[in-house]
């Protein structure tokens, strides 16, 4: 489930014009039974708060569109981030990351997939030859060129509210989509 959700931010990233440097796995310390600790970001430059927040909600999007549900543990700091902006209405902003994130369907799928293969080749899912650091599984180059060769469209995020996504909203579990 992290490759969609990695793929939901690059997707969206890339298909609002952004720049994305690459999706990368960064490997901890090793634990007790011989794996690794492994955490996955995107990173990604945006000035416009309108895309850091749906950049931002398109991991929880990118899960909900490629599977019909998020994990919360998965969103939890791209809500962080969220309310650390001053936003607090994260399922709305999930919601229309998802409604962007339809519209690039076939590119969504494009990056979980090279995500996943990449992840394979190198080890991550095995765990083997690994060490701490961070790894690139696929650049921003190869998504944005994947996105040309496709056809994708461009995502128009106008009908993103700020003040919506500003409002509290009731809380929902992830399962509840």
């Amino acid at each position: 489930m992290q490759s969609a959700h990695e793929a939901g931010h690059a997707t969206l990233a890339v298909a609002v014009g952004e720049t994305v440097d690459a999706v990368y796995a960064r490997i901890g310390n090793q634990l007790a039974n011989g794996g690794f600790l492994v955490g996955f970001f995107t990173r990604h430059h945006s000035a416009n708060i309108r895309t850091r927040l749906l950049i931002a909600s398109a991991g929880a999007a990118g899960e909900l569109v490629l599977t019909g549900t998020w994990r919360a543990e998965n969103a939890l700091p791209d809500r962080e981030l969220l309310f650390e902006e001053g936003f607090s209405n994260f399922d709305y902003c999930v919601t229309i990351a998802a409604e962007l994130l339809r519209q690039n369907r076939s590119l969504l799928i494009a990056v979980r997939d090279a995500i996943k293969a990449s992840m394979c080749r190198l080890g991550i899912v095995s765990q083997k030859r690994l060490s701490p650091g961070d790894l690139s599984l696929v650049s921003g180059e190869e998504i944005a060129n994947v996105f040309r060769s496709m056809g994708s469209r461009r995502a128009d995020s106008s009908q993103f509210d700020i003040a919506i996504a500003r409002q509290r909203a009731p809380e929902h579990k992830a399962n509840e989509w």
